[in-house]
């Protein structure tokens, strides 16, 4: 009996119109979007990221974009900026700028500034895998609800979160930058914090998480606070590095106050480490906007754990205490290396409180010194943070500082923005690689400078990208065994911007020799810069491509 024909029934044809771009590159103008008409570009934004399905990327070019609807993110794509890229977030007062997908993986979201009544981003519908949110400007919670006013969310848990290189900045009605919930090979580290009212929250149980070389002043409540409520004896994680941040000038402090509070009590591999935690503004003796209820602070570092280390972190100012052992350890309590406290502390530099487990226990491992002068004590521009012999990013890898004023030099007014973060990564025995990000909007070019031993007045450059958007750098050819000291800064025409902090970095193996002659990116894709343009701040070195080059981030 013959078939009937497959044709003869009705086709059903899958409109394809917002794929046709599948896994390429998308602009979000082509859907309809204007910049800076003060229109809701919602959908447009909506039928933007479904053509970037599959792995593409969906491009925000410069302008101010109005969004008054939650936009839903799906897996598979990056949501990138440009200069001058700004979302203008217009949503519920109990809802996200942005919320991801169901069990959401491989989304990076970067470059953008974003602005929100509310909370910004938002991942409350399963885990997260593999997620980067890096590069932006936030400001948020202007009017929302509590708990909602979140630049950053995930109630479930993060498998290689990267929250890195952004900027958290006056935001003083919001709740907090950050609130996570159990992390695996996750960084919440290299961002700038200014005029917010917390640092962030993460709680849960951790393997591999860590906060690294995060700037801040002008926090009301804590620089971090990362606890264990959902562990007990025998089920908390492992490997938790708080290192190189630094905290300064407390706005409004109060007992809650606190510069770090990690107590992940049934958590091992715990190191706090190289940070520094100052109440007040240098030079000052009352805190910005006054006192907060209370009239005091409240610790400068607080820790609890199974097993760790607490090593080189600074104190500064009339913290309520300094150093505080929470609540003990099962294994003898924690080990105290290094520490300094200037100024006196009202229940002492390095004390102890009861807690669940009993009272904590102080375990002196020598070279902790306190009630040291309080006017001898460093500033955040003085601070070097020593990365020597780290080999990769999850044992150090930066830290912060500086800052310094490095305008005045030119005609040119200086650049737009704040001192970058400057991150130093050891490759090997000759080479270190330097990684910043971008915070300013109307650089002409960075700079790289060394020293050999990081004092004023030693510094001098090593590259010039003489193009915008530079954020890393290769110095190669180095001698094995050697330390050297970097900072970077934004210039636009002859003027420089304000000076990334300083990092030191050692490369690895025993030394043979001295000197190095920089480098012009080797493992790191190139491409020159044929602008003709020679550059107002560098001069002709050895080893230095005089057309010079900017790096990608993507190794070979």
């Amino acid at each position: 009996m013959p078939q009937p024909s497959p044709w003869s029934k009705p086709c059903m044809f899958e409109q394809l119109e917002t794929r046709r771009l599948l896994s390429g590159t998308v602009n979000l103008t082509s859907f309809g979007a204007i910049a800076n008409d003060d229109r809701d570009d919602s959908g447009a934004f909506q039928s933007a990221i479904r053509a970037a399905l599959g792995g593409g990327t969906l491009v925000v070019p410069t302008g101010t974009f109005n969004i008054n609807s939650t936009l839903n993110v799906p897996s598979d794509i990056t949501i990138s900026g440009t200069t001058g890229s700004t979302l203008e977030f217009a949503v519920g007062t109990s809802a996200f700028g942005m919320e991801m997908d169901y069990n959401v993986a491989n989304v990076t979201i970067n470059g953008l500034k974003m602005r929100s009544n509310d909370g910004i981003i938002g991942m409350h519908r399963g885990p997260n895998t593999n997620v980067k949110i890096t590069n932006n400007d936030f400001q948020w919670g202007y009017n929302g609800t509590y708990y909602h006013r979140l630049a950053v969310q995930a109630s479930g848990t993060s498998n290689g979160l990267i929250i890195e290189h952004n900027t958290f900045h006056d935001s003083p009605t919001s709740d907090r930058n950050i609130d996570l919930v159990s992390t695996n090979n996750t960084s919440y580290s290299y961002n700038n914090f200014h005029m917010v009212h917390d640092g962030g929250h993460i709680d849960g149980i951790h393997h591999n998480l860590k906060f690294v070389g995060n700037r801040g002043d002008r926090i009301h409540r804590m620089g971090i606070e990362i606890q264990d409520n959902m562990a007990n004896a025998g089920s908390g994680g492992s490997g938790i590095l708080v290192d190189g941040n630094i905290f300064w000038d407390w706005w409004k402090p109060e007992y809650w106050s606190f510069g770090l509070s990690v107590p992940p009590t049934w958590h091992t591999n715990v190191v706090i480490r190289n940070n520094y935690m100052s109440l007040f503004a240098p030079g000052s003796s009352t805190p910005s906007g006054g006192w907060g209820e209370g009239g005091r602070g409240g610790f400068a570092i607080e820790v609890d754990y199974t097993s760790g280390s607490v090593s080189g972190n600074t104190i500064v100012g009339p913290w309520v205490a300094g150093i505080v052992s929470a609540v003990g350890s099962p294994v003898g309590g924690a080990g105290y290396l290094n520490n300094k406290a200037y100024g006196s502390q009202a229940w002492g530099a390095f004390t102890t409180e009861g807690g669940n487990r009993g009272n904590g226990v102080w375990k002196d491992l020598g070279g902790n010194v306190a009630n040291l002068p309080i006017d001898t004590a460093p500033v955040p521009d003085d601070i070097v943070i020593d990365t020597s012999g780290d080999g990769d990013w999850g044992s150090g890898g930066g830290g912060t500082g500086g800052g310094d004023d490095g305008g005045g030099i030119g005609n040119s007014p200086p650049p737009s923005g704040i001192a970058p973060t400057l991150n130093a990564f050891v490759n090997g025995t000759s080479m270190i690689t330097l990684s910043w990000g971008d915070t300013n909007v109307d650089e002409t070019g960075y700079v790289v400078e060394r020293s050999a031993t990081g004092a004023p007045g030693s510094f001098t450059a090593v590259w010039d990208s003489r193009a915008a958007n530079a954020t890393l750098y290769q110095d190669r050819d180095l001698p094995a065994g050697t330390k050297f000291y970097y900072r970077v800064v934004a210039y636009r025409g002859d003027t420089k911007g304000r000076y990334s902090n300083i990092v030191a970095a050692q490369t690895k193996g025993a030394r043979t020799g001295s000197g190095g002659t920089g480098g012009t990116g080797g493992g790191f894709q190139s491409q020159s810069f044929t602008g003709g343009r020679t550059s107002p701040l560098l001069p002709s070195m050895p080893g230095l491509d005089n057309n010079g080059s900017i790096f990608s981030d993507t190794l070979l």
